[in-house]
């Protein structure tokens, strides 16, 4: 029978964010279909003019989930519930990635609350090369596996052969990214913050063969 040892390898590496990414969630609703396109369209016009107003593109902003349907509630008629329709709405969620300048974020979030619109966003500090750290992520497991085989095999006085498997477990994973959730409720934010480094994680099976 084939003698093997089996060990798992753990690489995690940190970087500074360099990016920041924000998640717009805008939402319209209205009895009638005209009215609630209205609004909608008008809350996504003043939040492109605001990209453009901080120094950016509209080309940046980009939208995706866009949803427009029915809304209904259920109402009690004095014997029943039935569901009784409400109007439309429409929702979509709208992405921006910018370098990361704190400054800049603050500028571009007094833009839009200078517009009237009050959408529900979220700021994720991030880094922009995250295949190159996962990469990275991933040799620092098979380092990491590799040094634990050393540290059994001498305890169990044999010698590690040469390698039989090995496996990446699960997906990659980004650890302690940094995020902000709010309503845009204020005048202006200036923002006094210091984004934790993001955590890159990977993790593989080896297994060694024992001489």
């Amino acid at each position: 029978m084939e003698k093997i040892i089996r060990v798992e390898g753990k690489g995690i590496v940190r970087r500074k964010p360099d990016v920041i990414r924000l998640s717009f969630h805008l939402k319209a609703e209205n009895e009638k279909y005209e009215k609630a396109l209205y609004v909608y369209n008008e809350d996504n016009r003043k939040l492109l003019e605001a990209v453009v107003a901080s120094g950016m593109s509209r080309e940046d902003m980009k939208t995706t989930n866009l949803r427009i349907g029915t809304r209904y509630e259920q109402e009690h008629d004095g014997k029943f519930y039935k569901n009784v329709f409400k109007g439309y709405e429409f929702t979509s969620k709208l992405f921006l990635e910018m370098p990361m300048n704190l400054e800049k974020l603050s500028v571009l979030l007094s833009e839009i609350t200078e517009r009237g619109t009050t959408p529900e966003f979220e700021i994720t500090f991030g880094i922009s090369d995250e295949e190159a750290a996962l990469e990275e992520a991933l040799k620092e497991a098979v380092l990491d596996a590799r040094k634990k085989a050393k540290v059994l095999s001498e305890a169990m006085e044999v010698s590690v052969g040469h390698v039989k498997v090995i496996t990446a477990l699960d997906e990659d994973r980004i650890l302690n990214p940094s995020r902000v959730e709010m309503p845009m409720a204020m005048k202006s934010m200036e923002m006094d913050v210091t984004p934790r480094e993001v955590e890159m994680e990977q993790r593989v099976e080896v297994i060694y063969e024992i001489l």
